[in-house]
């Protein structure tokens, strides 16, 4: 369920009886979950941290009395995630210093979360709660979004905005809510109308060619950007989804001048737009999700000159240095996975729940192919290779590995495995694009494939998928190196 108020927002935060001394900056969470995973872990919640990368404030283990306990120091207020340690999201959560909380969650049904709490923090995090379920995103939402009259659109989602700003002025600040929470509550009411403003003409223009030649957007329809002031992290999440448009604008040119623009020229094209199209931090934000987004594309040593020659260009322009810190971990990264250096090991549990490595193969050239069950188009590439596999199984030299990439679906993945009778090493890795393989491969997208050589090195990143005819051509040009 999507909510119009509660896109990255503080939920549920849960005080109660007293069940450690306290202490003055000392928060303690006693945190209970009816389908509970084995670990809980708190993380700061930061915009600036790409590739899953945050910061680990606390974890616990399941107890024997089915709950988790917390306990560490927090010197300001701040806005965290609870995640297993399979780093799937259980919900956002607001803490300040000192919070003694108890919650209980039932997510008997992970699409419809039920939370009780009480305690010292219980009144303002209780209206974050009410405000979600005053602001569901209902079908004449969707609607107005898909609308291509652009009066008809700002006029709709104008009154809404207003509405939630009045309901806040009438009902809100008439409490005693901690101001940072009044803030954030406030940006996010505004982010909410902004973003929608640049998804209708994402969703109306940009991504519908037959409107191109058209001018359905009007002439003053961004002038709303003049007296918007986003904080963090509505900021990045906004700026990302404008850069969207921006490029669009861009490609649309491209394609009138009988161009067709790649992915990389797009991520290329949109930095040059984030330089010149913004100032200050606005700038430095998001020169820094270019960067990102263009790293996390799988490159080749044809791209190296590029990518470093933006870099310099980065490092240069940026004013705030706090952002060059997490691109140059990414790019690091980025480099460590080019052609010819070492493959990450990896180990993950097969149909049997055995542990089964990267390294185990080493000797043959490997077949890595990454998937979901959330994705069909990788479902069916994953029934493809089984084929494949089956057709050389007694070849020595080559081994096929099938990663699925999921969020807590291990039972109905052996079901569909053994159900569909797919061969080979298939593996279960948990936390989907978060999950530990995905991050060290810098996997975004599904389905996808990459190539191990028999030294164990990186044979090509972003290989042919199983369906692609010179796979086995590629294959056997490996073997034969």
């Amino acid at each position: 369920m999507r909510y119009l108020v509660a896109i990255f927002l503080l939920l549920s935060l849960i005080g109660c009886e007293k069940f450690f001394p306290a202490s003055e900056n000392t928060t303690k969470i006693k945190l209970h979950i009816d389908v509970p995973p084995d670990e809980v872990m708190i993380v700061r919640d930061n915009p600036y941290d790409f590739n899953y990368d945050y910061e680990v404030v606390a974890k616990a283990k399941l107890s024997k009395d089915f709950d988790f306990q917390f306990q560490f120091n927090l010197k300001e207020k701040d806005v965290f995630q609870l995640r297993t340690k399979e780093n799937v999201i259980i919900e956002r959560i607001y803490l300040y210093p000192g919070d003694e909380l108890k919650v209980n969650i039932d997510n008997t049904n992970p699409e419809d979360l039920h939370i009780k709490f009480d305690g010292e923090s219980a009144k303002a995090n209780s209206f974050v709660q009410n405000i979600k379920s005053q602001y569901v995103k209902h079908q004449d939402y969707y609607d107005q979004l898909n609308n291509p009259n652009a009066d008809v659109f700002n006029h709709y989602i104008d009154s809404l905005h207003n509405d939630m700003l009045s309901y806040f002025k009438e009902f809100f600040f008439k409490d005693s809510i901690p101001e940072v929470v009044k803030k954030m509550e406030t940006a996010n009411i505004d982010f909410e109308w902004a973003y929608a403003k640049i998804d209708w003409t994402i969703r109306n223009f940009y991504y519908n060619p037959q409107n191109w030649d058209k001018k359905i957007i009007p002439d003053n329809y961004y002038a709303f950007l003049n007296n918007l002031n986003l904080i963090e992290p509505y900021l990045s999440l906004f700026l990302t989804h404008y850069l969207e448009s921006l490029i669009w604008d861009w490609h649309i040119k491209e394609v009138q001048k009988g161009v067709q623009p790649t992915e990389q020229n797009r991520e290329m094209a949109k930095y040059q737009i984030a330089k010149q199209k913004f100032f200050g931090e606005s700038a430095d934000i998001a020169m820094t999700l270019c960067l990102n987004d263009l790293l996390m594309i799988n490159f080749d040593e044809r791209m190296m000159n590029v990518i470093n020659n933006l870099l310099n260009d980065f490092r240069s322009s940026v004013k705030n240095k706090k952002y060059v810190e997490p691109i140059e971990k990414l790019y690091k990264q980025r480099i460590s996975l080019l052609k010819g250096n070492p493959a990450p090991n990896f180990t993950l549990p097969n149909l049997f729940n055995a542990p089964i490595s990267l390294n185990d193969f080493k000797g043959k050239v490997i077949y890595c192919y990454f998937w979901s069950m959330q994705y069909d188009p990788s479902i069916q590439m994953a029934k493809f290779l089984n084929r494949i596999q089956i057709e050389n199984l007694r070849n020595p030299n080559i081994a096929f590995i099938s990663v699925a990439l999921e969020e807590n679906n291990q039972e109905k993945w052996k079901n569909f495995i053994q159900g569909d009778t797919l061969t080979g090493a298939q593996l279960y890795a948990e936390g989907l694009f978060a999950s530990k393989v995905a991050k060290d491969y810098m996997i975004n997208t599904l389905p996808y494939a990459f190539i191990v050589d028999k030294k164990g090195n990186i044979g090509m990143m972003n290989a042919p998928f199983p369906t692609d005819s010179n796979l086995i051509e590629t294959l056997i040009r490996f073997m034969k190196q």
